[in-house]
């Protein structure tokens, strides 16, 4: 597809107010032209499969409200939080001020009624003086009410509504949420209230104790919504975390899990001080040695030094003393913990442990360890019967709706019994392995006998071992998994290599020991590294995965150590087995041809999209939103890519560029299958009801809009948007037990989509896998826009069919596997740390490639252990084409430049200006801040110290200066000079950027086919961003003007040389062009023109050339260099100068112009190689002795020469701009930032222009003739293939551009 149909629709980007607004209308129009609504119409009700009666957890409202009812807004002065305000609201109604009426309030600033309150005013305003008594610290405080009628609420329209007489109106949610308030105000004033959730105290229960010593309390939920034709009550359990109501050395003994307080006596030890302060901080307590002046406090940290030992001024004493001795002669008790700290209050008062009690009932919203996660899941699992037999329980007992006085008041009537309901059991689709087809019983099967449908050959591979209890298991367990591997038809060629690690070493270290080890003797690339670790961790998980992803490129495979101690463990390695095979590029298993006939039609293609955004924790206040989108490429629905963004706006629940994902997920689809997709199922997770309009709005339109990008005018394809929710809480059990699993859940396939939906909406809920503990939660899917007019058991069969295909799970699994590969990628991104700082990421638009098959975790038995959600590729290391997915390594790649992305903020939307002035391409003058990861020589010493010495051509004056400022930063946070730098530590300066100018002369596009971008270069543009080159590079320019993202160079061409470039969207692409030309299977050609009369006939010169200067990037004919050879031959000649044919059969830098200097004859307006003030009068022929080197370095810096043998414009008046040297792209970026600011106005000369923003010095612009050399790339040619372009102006016969050279 060429460029410019790419890009012929895109919308352009709104600049400013009037521009937004202007989007926001026409995408209004769009929304009522396409008729975007919160749902679709319910087309039928299914009828596929064995129709079944479940039990769910509803009841039905037999009478609602009649009339009118009466919204007053609740206004507290001065205001007060939502416990307090139901404070002042009570004790308003206790004073009896609303007469005979039981109004109810929501807790913040609404109360409803259903007859008028009593209030005199003829603006139905009344205000109302109410004083709070003093309570603990807290003294008596005042507040003024302020209590005025705001509307009447007609329930006539609900119940029109209900029964589709009339249509949705702003007042039908009103009405939904007065009734849930006056559903909800009893029972939320009588217990103890987290979110929507009540959590009765319990007497006799013993409390459910979790790792850390918090408390896990199981309560009671009831919800409202609209059903069939009435109105139906949700009621299920729910849970919550809180601290123990203990006392606080008991609590201190369970966070340090010692076997006694007793063990506390003896003191604790720094670390256990850490974990205590970290615990503590925040907590309300209760001090119990003051008798009935018991307070409440709030702990701020702990004291730093013992009780014993703990000091202060007794002023009524008149002397220093000791907490300890003060309690004993103020309150006559001796501390028994006098070894421990205290605790201190905002006052700074120091309170011992034990004389403290947990206050009852505070919620834990700490962020919780990897054991309290598990102990939680593992202790909350209830199975069906339980589940609804403890439903019940909290009907009749905590809800007790008949008995409910507000209910009463309200005329609100709730059926005690929960409904019967017919469900559905759809047919269980037939899996396909290589050698074998079956139904799936129960939605899950086993591996026994069975070959994987493709495999990949496994050549080189290596284990880690980072426990060391699991070093002599390892050599067996090699063994076996190598065994099990064979058994799934894999070809396994090499015992794996083994590297025993340090778990407390560095990680970086022992994964690249375990990378070379495997790498020894043997020539293939390491396809994977298997990680045996000790626990469960998700901080060992993250670490290890970010390495592997951003620095390895190799998919990595952890395992538990106590699965290599358990003898047998068949089905572990089985299961292994297949997330290795998927990692590895292959294919495990299918569905037979016919079972998804839809997907399957080669005629009309279809693509499965499936989209989840992840949000940051309660606790994290600064980390992004992250978007992840995955689709289908292929016709099985079994390949899949993805794309990852970073929201702009915290917790927008909206995909922000979502049209640029979907472009390139199309883009993908194209490539690999020859046409686009004619359908699209988008699957989207993570949305609520009350966000469907504004989601489906934005996102159905953001999708529309990339079809037009890349689709002909009325073909763009039919798309159906699905909403899926999985946090809900709907519940199935049968009625009858044969209908039932062994667990008693409902069956995989089971189907409602009656009676508890509502009757005009088109969803469903679906049941598609069995569940390994507790009780089964279906998925519940809302068809909220949808131009293939699914019938319901079309959509219905289809989205449970496709739950067969997740790559590396023996089961049916509960979402669309999109979706679950979405909520993966998303978060495996959000482990990078450098993706958890806002201001980093905010600019973050890195859409990579995600190859297929992320798993979750389906069976305990499996174990890639930390997160369960795990990350894997179909398509493979070493034969990318065979299946048209993305390769793993490219997958790798994608995500290493995603990082780098991060840190260099490499933003192609930034406001930046570019302009054309006298032949030149400019950028006007932007703001940058450039960063980089700390390099290992920095670690442990402090900033001022690094840029000092790293970067020595700004006094140590000016570092200084720059970090008290804050121009310098880590971590995107101001630091002083005696910050110390740490390992994974970002370093940011931020300047004003002056980027050089480049030749105005576009860059034409030769050919675009086969994944291949060919073009003619121009000279003075660099490839890639580096130095002070950004937006003046061909990257850049290529994305921004031609619209080609992600692009790899195949070729390598110097700043200053024009001709052929090849480049690529795939990077496997350009590993396979890096072989061949290793391999010399290509054959390259280049025009020059030289100095003198250069020999007729073919001259070859096979000097070997060696690196002399790496800060000047200068090469020279040298014994000890490295080999290569050049074929020259002579085209014309002019009298002054000659146009020679060269054809380089190695790619040494520099190669064709060190072999033409050492022949006598360097490129006539070479700068570097043709400079007779550095080479002398011979201009370098013959080569030079190791003496006159030195010589030549000074004497090209003298001339205004510095990185990469690139000359100043202005030599004579900037020459300061050539003394670092810079070893790789970000010390490169870090050290330019250094020769931008180098030229302060004391230290140039006086008629220098200097920028009034940063005060750099402003020099002319370069002459045309300084932006090139006469050397042009002409010619690629390959096996079957041939790029070429057409003659550059200065090879011409007719050429006199030469005379002042000679």
């Amino acid at each position: 597809m060429s460029s410019s149909s790419t890009l012929a629709k895109r919308p352009s980007s709104p600049t400013d107010k009037d521009d937004v607004k202007k989007k926001k209308n026409i995408d209004a129009q769009y929304a009522l032209e396409l008729k975007l609504s919160e749902h679709s119409e319910r087309p039928s009700i299914g009828v596929a499969g064995r129709k079944i009666s479940v039990k769910t957890n509803y009841l039905r409202v037999r009478t609602l409200p009649t009339g009118s009812l009466l919204h007053y807004s609740f206004v507290v002065v001065p205001d007060a939080k939502p416990p307090l305000k139901t404070k002042i609201f009570s004790q308003l109604a206790s004073q009896g001020n609303f007469g005979n009426t039981c109004p109810v309030f929501d807790g913040n600033s609404a109360i409803y009624t259903c007859t008028p309150l009593p209030i005199g005013d003829e603006n139905d305003t009344s205000n109302f003086q109410i004083s709070l008594p003093a309570e603990g610290r807290m003294k008596e405080k005042k507040f003024l009410v302020t209590i005025r009628k705001v509307e009447n609420i007609e329930m006539e329209q609900l119940m029109g509504y209900l029964k589709e007489k009339c249509i949705m109106t702003s007042q039908i949610p009103t009405c939904i949420t007065i009734l849930n308030t006056v559903l909800n105000y009893g029972p939320r004033n009588n217990y103890a209230v987290v979110k929507q959730g009540i959590f009765p105290e319990d007497p006799n229960k013993k409390p459910i104790i979790l790792t850390g010593g918090i408390e896990l309390k199981v309560g009671f939920c009831q919800s409202m919504r609209p059903g069939w034709d009435n109105m139906l009550v949700n009621v299920d359990i729910c849970a919550a975390i809180f601290y123990p109501a203990v006392s606080l050395i008991e609590f201190c003994r369970q966070i340090l899990n010692k076997n006694s307080v007793n063990d506390l006596r003896r003191g604790i030890n720094d670390y256990e001080m850490r974990e205590l302060e970290r615990a503590f901080k925040g907590i309300k307590i209760r001090v119990t040695h003051r008798g009935d002046r018991r307070l409440v406090i709030k702990v701020e940290r702990l004291s730093s030094k013992v009780a014993d030992d703990l000091y202060f001024n007794n002023e009524k004493e008149g002397r220093d003393m000791s907490v300890s001795e003060y309690f004993e002669k103020a309150y006559n008790r001796r501390l028994e913990f006098k070894s421990l700290p205290c605790i201190m209050d905002k006052k700074k008062n120091y309170i011992p442990f034990e004389v403290c009690e947990i206050l009852n009932s505070q919620r834990y919203e700490k962020p919780l360890s990897d054991k309290a996660k598990a102990d939680m899941i593992r202790k909350t699992a209830m199975s069906p019967q339980d589940r609804f037999h403890r439903i019940e329980e909290g009907i009749h007992h905590i809800f007790n709706h008949k008995d409910d006085e507000n209910l009463r008041d309200f005329g609100i009537e709730i059926d005690q019994k929960m409904m019967i309901i017919e469900g559905r059991v759809l047919d269980t689709p037939k899996v396909k392995y290589a050698r074998d087809e079956f139904v799936p019983q129960n939605g899950r099967w086993n591996l026994i006998n069975k070959i994987f449908v493709r495999t990949r050959a496994l050549v080189n591979w290596s284990i880690l071992v980072l426990d060391q209890r699991a070093n002599n298991q390892v050599k067996s367990f090699a063994r076996e998994f190598k065994s099990t591997l064979i058994e799934r038809g894999m070809d396994v060629q090499t015992d794996p290599a083994i590297e025993y690690g340090n778990m407390q070493g560095d990680f970086r270290k022992e994964m690249g020991m375990a990378y070379a080890k495997a790498r020894l003797d043997r020539n293939q690339q390491v396809q994977i590294i298997i990680i045996i670790i000790p626990k469960k961790s998700s901080d060992i998980y993250g670490k290890i995965k970010l390495i592997s992803d951003t620095e390895l490129g190799i998919p990595t495979q952890c395992i538990l150590s106590e699965r290599l101690r358990k003898p047998n463990n068949k089905s572990c390695w089985n299961n292994i087995a297949l997330k290795v095979n998927a990692k590895l590029g292959g294919r495990n298993s299918t569905l037979v041809e016919g079972q998804l006939d839809y997907l399957t039609n080669v005629k009309i293609p279809t693509m499965i999209m499936g989209a989840d955004i992840s949000h940051p924790g309660p606790s994290q206040t600064i980390q992004p939103s992250i978007a992840a989108v995955c689709a289908s490429i292929d016709v099985n629905g079994t390949t899949y890519c993805g794309q990852v963004s970073v929201n702009e706006e915290r917790r927008n629940e909206t995909i922000e560029k979502l049209e640029e994902m979907a472009t390139e997920l199309l883009q993908i689809f194209s490539h690999k299958n020859g046409c686009l997709p004619h359908r699209m199922i988008f699957y989207r997770d993570g949305v609520s009801e009350g966000q469907f309009s504004g989601v489906v709005k934005k996102e159905v339109i953001a999708l529309k809009k990339a079809f037009e990008k890349l689709y002909e005018q009325g073909k763009t394809p039919q798309l159906t948007f699905i909403v899926a929710q999985k946090k809900h809480h709907t519940r199935f059990v049968p009625v009858n037990r044969n209908d039932a699993d062994q667990k008693g859940n409902c069956r995989p396939g089971t189907v409602v989509d009656q009676e508890i939906v509502q009757k005009n909406h088109f969803d469903f809920f679906l049941q598609s896998h069995s569940g390994i503990q507790g009780t089964t939660r279906p998925t519940h899917y809302h068809v909220l826009f949808d131009e293939n007019n699914f019938k319901s058991d079309e959509i219905q069969e289809i989205t449970y069919k496709l739950c067969y295909l997740y790559a590396k799970s023996t089961s049916a699994i509960s979402i669309v596997p999109p979706i679950a590969y979405a909520h993966i990628l998303a978060a495996r991104v959000r482990m990078y740390p450098q993706v958890m700082d806002t201001n980093i990421v905010s600019g973050f638009q890195g859409r990579g490639s995600y190859s297929r098959n992320n798993s979750r975790r389906r069976n305990d038995t499996t174990e890639d252990c930390g997160d369960s959600d795990q990350k894997t590729a179909e398509s493979g290391h070493s034969d990318e084409s065979s299946n048209g997915g993305v390769s793993l390594p490219e997958v790798q790649a994608v995500l290493k430049n995603a990082i780098k992305q991060i840190v260099n903020k490499d933003n192609l939307d930034d406001d930046v200006v570019v302009y054309y002035e006298n032949g030149l391409r400019k950028v006007k003058p932007y703001y940058y801040e450039y960063r980089t990861f700390a390099k290992g020589r920095w670690l442990g010493r402090n900033i001022l110290d690094v840029f000092s010495t790293e970067f020595r051509d700004r006094p140590k004056e000016y570092y200084a200066y720059a970090i008290e400022k804050g121009l310098i930063t880590v971590n995107s946070k101001k630091i002083t000079a005696q910050t110390i730098i740490k390992n994974q530590d970002l370093i940011g300066h931020r300047i004003h950027r002056h980027e050089p100018p480049v030749t105005a002369e576009p860059i034409k596009i030769l050919c675009v086919e086969n994944d291949y971008i060919v073009i003619n270069k121009p000279s003075s543009i660099p490839v890639h961003p580096s130095g002070r080159y950004r937006h003046n590079t061909v990257l850049h320019i290529l994305q921004k003007e031609h619209g080609f993202s992600n692009l790899h160079s195949l070729n390598r061409l110097d700043r200053l040389t024009s001709g052929i470039m090849i480049l690529s969207s795939k990077k496997a692409k350009a590993q396979e062009f890096e072989q061949q030309m290793k391999n010399r299977k290509i054959q390259k050609e280049y025009i020059c023109r030289v100095e003198g009369e250069f020999p007729e006939g073919k001259v070859i010169c096979d000097k070997p050339i060696k690196i002399i200067s790496h800060k000047l990037g200068l090469n020279v004919v040298h014994e000890d260099g490295k080999p290569c050879t050049t074929i020259f031959e002579r085209i014309n000649y002019n009298g002054r100068t000659s146009v020679v044919k060269c054809k380089p059969l190695t790619g040494r830098t520099h190669q064709i112009r060190v072999h033409l200097q050492y022949l006598g004859h360097p490129i006539a307006n070479d700068p570097l190689y043709a400079n007779s003030k550095a080479w002398g009068s011979e201009l370098g022929k013959g080569g030079i002795g190791e003496e006159k080197t030195n010589v030549v370095i000074e004497n090209l810096i003298k001339e205004g020469f510095c990185e990469d043998g690139e000359m100043n414009f202005d030599t004579q008046k900037e020459t300061k701009d050539c003394n670092v040297s810079q070893t790789n792209t970000e010390e490169n970026e870090i050290t330019d930032l250094q020769n931008q600011n180098n030229h302060a106005k004391d230290s140039i000369i006086s008629d220098i222009k200097f920028c009034e923003e940063c005060s750099i010095a402003k020099f002319s612009d370069p002459l045309l003739h300084q932006l090139l050399i006469w050397l042009h790339a002409l010619k690629y040619e390959g096996d079957g293939w041939k790029y070429e372009s057409e003659l550059p102006f200065w090879s011409k016969d007719d050429f006199d551009g030469d005379i002042k050279y000679v």
